[in-house]
């Protein structure tokens, strides 16, 4: 039961449930058995992982359709001013007009109405949308920002419940941040699928696990789950020990006095005790990957140099023109809006895009291994994950592949897959499996937590904390830029500020 505005977190494995559970109290699709009920008149507002927007509406006219029925009204009303303009103000019809016009301004009142517009305005400001953005197409916005504008529209429609699937995927931090404060004041009933860690630890009144099958219910946020989660299972240990140490002390029983027959009923008892015991469950196991970046060479102490760069596309300016040197062995990360020129600017570092003007000047003895958000980018959807691996590994090494691919989840046939199937999940595991071979001292990482669950995130962190050489990343996961960053860049109206310490 989820219910009085609960913010529930569903938790568990890739392909434990949870989407599927999201789905069944959508009413998209109908459990085997048992039922889901609501209150009557309860609205639902679902979005998922993934969809396509084919309209040619603009957004503002995509979002005022969410109030199909108010924007309807507000054109009867302009309707029933004119015929009041016309109609003899003592007459019957007047009545009747006014009547009308009176019930459709009360719900106009009642509903926001008169204020559709700077709704509108507020929800897309905070989603990252420019006012420009306004008047474009929906077909025309990309992929993930198709998934804002699914967001958009559900808040605005303010359901009594929110299913939210991975809902923080498309979003920078600061949209994040300003989705978590409407979140946290909306008195809708919330259940939701995340693997960002902060952002269920601060929304999240309760937190469902869903592991083989089965649900276990637990009170209180992430971090709150996970606490409570280690008790539990460390009571199952305890209890199934000591029922190991009660079985092994009966058998002894039984194996010392089988032959003596004045003991026969004794022993004949404690079979059936044996035969007669439940043996308790160990606690689940769960999986996840696990490597380590290989130490590189220690390269010179200034790794990239960017002396007087600025970037533009065509009229449109991105970077303001600036100096940047990334040292070795430092730790960092680039913050900003969505825009701003995060991945502009770990595109001009890594070389793939020349900054308008400037130069970019690179260690001699630096090696540079870069991750950019985009798969297409990196990998031939043609080929299967084994051959994908096999394109960065040295041929001595080729023997180890299928134990190197295991280590990132891929067991038996999953390694023919092809690339093309692969989720997004899968495909930045195999992303992190091709770059143990590069034997890079500087890693260039444009968001790496994309689609991966909390506890590869945490493999990921573990990795890159070891790591001996030089990072410059981007990430809205708030925990992974505080446990890496050492030193935070902010891109912000196209000027670089530079702050020592974390996120």
């Amino acid at each position: 039961r989820v219910g009085d505005g609960e913010k529930v977190v569903l938790v568990g494995e890739n392909g434990s449930g949870k989407s599927t559970l999201l789905k069944i109290v959508a009413g998209l699709l109908t459990p085997d058995s048992g039922d889901v009920s609501y209150p009557k008149g309860t609205t639902i507002g679902y979005l998922p992982q993934e969809a396509v927007i084919e309209t040619d509406r603009t957004l503002l006219e995509d979002l005022l359709f969410v109030f199909e029925d108010l924007v309807a009204a507000q054109k009867e009303m302009e309707e029933l001013e004119h015929l009041m303009a016309e109609t003899d103000p003592d007459s019957r019809e007047f009545e009747k007009i006014s009547h009308r016009y009176d019930h459709l301004q009360h719900e106009m009142i009642r509903r926001g109405g008169y204020s559709l517009e700077s709704e509108i305005g507020k929800v897309t400001a905070g989603l990252g949308f420019t006012a420009t953005d306004l008047d474009r197409p929906c077909r025309l916005f990309s992929g993930g920002w198709q998934m804002r504008i699914l967001l958009a529209r559900l808040l605005l429609q303010k359901p009594d419940i929110m299913l939210l699937d991975e809902p923080t995927n498309h979003l920078d931090l600061e949209s994040i941040l300003w989705l978590e404060d409407w979140i946290r004041s909306s008195p809708c009933d919330l259940m939701m699928v995340s693997h960002e860690r902060a952002f269920m630890d601060n929304l999240a009144t309760r937190t469902f696990e869903l592991h083989l099958g089965t649900v276990s219910f637990y009170k209180g946020n992430y971090s709150a789950y996970l606490s409570q989660r280690e008790e539990r299972y460390e009571q199952m240990r305890r209890a199934r020990e000591n029922q190991q140490q009660q079985i092994n002390q009966i058998q002894r029983f039984i194996d010392k006095n089988r032959a003596d027959n004045s003991r026969a009923a004794q022993v004949q008892s404690r079979i059936r005790i044996l035969e007669a015991m439940e043996i308790l469950p160990l606690p689940p196991s769960y999986k996840s990957i696990h490597f380590a970046f290989p130490q590189p060479d220690r390269g010179n102490k200034d790794v990239i140099t960017l002396v007087n760069c600025d970037k533009a596309y065509g009229d449109k300016p991105v970077l303001a023109p600036f100096d940047l040197t990334v040292y070795r062995g430092e730790r960092v990360a680039l913050v900003g809006l969505n825009g701003a020129g995060k991945s502009t600017l770990m595109r001009i570092l890594a070389g793939t895009e020349k900054p308008s003007h400037g130069k970019r000047i690179v260690g001699p003895q630096t090696v540079i291994e870069s991750f950019s958000q985009y798969q297409h980018d990196e990998l031939n959807p043609s080929k299967t994950v084994l051959d994908s691996l096999y394109e960065k590994m040295p041929l001595d090494q080729s023997a180890n592949a299928r134990n190197i691919l295991g280590a990132f989840l891929f067991s038996g046939d999953d390694v023919f897959k092809p690339v093309s199937v692969l989720s997004g999940g899968e495909k930045t595991r195999l992303r992190l499996a091709r770059m143990l071979f590069s034997r890079a001292n500087c890693l260039l990482m444009d968001e790496p937590t994309n689609h991966l669950d909390v506890a590869s995130r945490g493999t990921l962190e573990q990795a890159l904390t070891r790591y001996e050489g030089t990072l410059v990343f981007v990430s809205h996961d708030h925990v992974f830029m505080d446990r890496l960053a050492q030193k935070v860049i902010e891109i912000h109206e196209g000027s670089l500020r530079h702050y020592p310490g974390n996120f």
